[in-house]
Formats: C-alpha cells, structure tokens, sequence
C-alpha cells in the first residue's frame, strides 16, 4: 500500500531525512545483478552521459488546467498551452528562466529527470514542437515522482521534499501565478526561483532514492507512461 499525506494516515508516514547538503552525493542505482553502484559508475554506463533535473512551468488559468482539459495530452496540444519558465539543475551548472534562452543543447543525450515526467516530458516535446523551446533528444526521462510512490513516500513534490529531505517547499508561487503570461512571470524573481527549487528538489530525491527503486519498478514506471502516450495495441480480429 502506498503512502498519502492525508489526516487518516499522516502518522504512519517515516520521519522526515534531515536537510540534504547541495553538495551531497551519492546517487545510486541497482546494476544487473542487484548491487549497489554509484553515480560515476553510472555514468560510465550511460556512456558519461550527465542527470539533469528539469521542471516546467506552464501558463493555466480557470477553465484551462490539466483537469478541465481532460488530462495531460489535450493541455499541452491547447491554443494557450506555453512554458512560461524552465528550471534546470545538476551539480555543475544549474538555469531557470525563459524557455527561450535555455541551454537545451547541454541536455543532448542526457538522463533527465522530473518530478511527474509523463507531464514534462509531454510539455517539452510539444513546445520544441511549437518552437518554444529549441530541439533537443534527450537519452532518457526518469520520473521520480514514481520512486517516490514505489517506495512509500507521497507522490507530490512538496510531501516528497518534506518527506524525504526535510524541506518545506511552497507552493505559493505556483498559485499566485494563475492567469499570468511568461512575460510577467520571468519579471517575478521569487517565481523563477520557485521554479529553480522544484528541479533542485527533484534532483536530491533522486540522488536519495534512486539507490532503492529497483528496475523492476523503474520498468512499470517507463512502461506506464509509454502506455498512457501511445495507448495499447489491440488485434480487433482476434477480440471480436
């Protein structure tokens, strides 16, 4: 059984980890027999490639949110759909600002993660679509908001970072940008740095978990959101 911060439950949850050090490392992964590597052992197996946390935020408004709109796909493909910021976030350099000017390049055949990816992973591809952001292939999208629930923490980011590094993200920002366009928003700096935190955060849940997901579950988390873009191939012929 998975774990949620509601009243019922909320003592059930694990003591919160104390506040994760930025220089904290120590990202680990589960190799094919099961043992424990390291993040440079697993960027030699990548190919070097590097782990990018990444985070969009996007304009919504009443009657325009995923849940008016019926879901991820029909949110993104909307008239009004736009990136009005993007957090990047890894141990070396770190952007949150205008999709525009994002250094999409240096996410070229990368491992990127986020924070419920089925929903950012659809936000970029369509934007690259659109030319909001410039084109770039990624090597791969890792959710951590699955690891998250696969190892009994709440999936939202806020429960998660509180949860796991004993942060206390709000989400305020968030909010208060309802009905606002990139414009205004990049002019707000505690909006662009909300978005910075969130793919900060995201990073250090996985550097946290990543070691304790097995690929088992990693597998179910891919094949999930390949299901839920692509849908499942039915022979008709055979079903009727």
């Amino acid at each position: 059984m998975h774990l949620h911060t509601n009243e019922t439950e909320i003592a059930t949850l694990p003591p919160p980890l104390p506040q994760r050090n930025k220089n904290f490392t120590g990202l680990r992964w589960l190799d094919g027999e099961r043992q424990a590597i390291s993040l440079p052992d697993l960027r030699s197996q990548l190919g070097g490639r590097e782990i990018v946390a990444l985070d969009v935020e996007t304009f919504w408004e009443k009657g325009y949110d995923i849940g008016s709109c019926g879901g991820v796909r029909p949110y993104v493909e909307h008239d009004k759909f736009d990136i009005t910021c993007i957090g990047l976030f890894t141990e070396e350099w770190t952007y949150s600002g205008n999709p525009a000017h994002a250094p999409m390049d240096k996410l070229h055949g990368r491992v990127i993660v986020a924070h419920n990816a089925a929903f950012d992973q659809a936000c970029v591809e369509e934007a690259i679509r659109r030319g909001i952001l410039p084109a770039v292939e990624v090597g791969m999208w890792i959710c951590t908001a699955d690891a998250c629930v696969a190892l009994g923490y709440p999936r939202d980011l806020k429960g998660a970072a509180y949860w796991i590094l004993g942060q206390d993200l709000s989400k305020q920002a968030r909010l208060d940008s309802k009905g606002k366009g990139r414009v205004e928003l990049l002019l707000d700096d505690n909006f662009v740095e909300y978005c910075q935190n969130d793919a900060t955060s995201c990073y250090w849940i996985a550097n946290t978990l990543f070691g304790q997901w097995t690929e088992q579950e990693e597998r179910y988390s891919y094949l999930t959101r390949k299901f839920a873009r692509y849908g499942l191939k039915l022979d008709r012929a055979a079903a009727e």
